[in-house]
């Protein structure tokens, strides 16, 4: 039995009322859970996202993985 790792970076987003959930999942087949992931995630949200040229505040929590120090 071979077990394959998806790794999943989420992003929510509470702005003007606006309540959302952004999620990019990969596999390790597609990278693994490096800072070049992790990075290549947050850019592809900021890329789609619409918050717009406000001053807003990005509060990130991490669970210590390797990517995310």
């Amino acid at each position: 039995m071979w077990q394959l790792w998806l790794y999943n970076l989420g992003v929510h987003v509470t702005h003007n009322k606006m309540d959302k959930a952004h999620f990019h999942i990969w596999t390790e087949d597609e990278g693994r859970r490096g800072v070049v992931e992790v990075c290549s995630s947050l850019l592809a949200f900021f890329n789609v996202s619409t918050l717009g040229d406000e001053n807003t505040k990005l509060v990130a929590w991490s669970d210590s993985c390797s990517g995310q120090k």
